[in-house]
């Protein structure tokens, strides 16, 4: 499933650079292929802000391939802030379940997983992919600080 993330994930390149055929028309893209690159480009823009919410440990990495809002004073006290905080995991949450999809509609093995199995391979490669400091969910639940 990691090279079909990945694959994905340079695949939005190609895509988001549209070539002419002939005169003027471009190709043809199907809205399930626009969905996935409009997820993989909002996750770009939104990332300086999920790597800044992170190392102030206001949202963590969950054990299911998501982000998770850890309530922190901050969170609890600035209602701009809360309201920020909730947009753009909100809008990550939605980008990387449609990445999902689109990997589990492309990816014999990821089609055949589990729920479950699939859950622990995304969250794995979100873990891998966070910087130290980052609030990570262990299997059983509870949380604790990335090395």
């Amino acid at each position: 499933m990691l090279g079909t993330y990945q694959q994905i994930e340079s695949d939005s390149w190609v895509i988001a650079s549209t070539r002419s055929i002939g005169s003027g028309q471009t190709t043809p893209m199907s809205s399930q292929r626009k969905q996935v690159l409009d997820a993989v480009q909002n996750r770009k823009f939104n990332k300086d802000e999920i790597d800044e919410f992170k190392k102030e440990q206001v949202i963590g990495e969950n054990n299911q391939g998501f982000l998770t809002i850890l309530p922190l004073e901050k969170y609890n006290n600035d209602e701009n802030y809360r309201r920020i905080v909730d947009q753009i995991v909100k809008e990550e949450n939605q980008d990387r379940e449609v990445v999902y999809e689109r990997i589990i509609a492309i990816n014999q093995s990821a089609a055949e997983a589990g729920q479950e199995e699939r859950n622990q391979i995304f969250a794995k490669l979100n873990f891998d992919n966070s910087s130290s400091g980052t609030m990570v969910q262990k299997s059983d639940g509870t949380w604790s600080e990335k090395k």
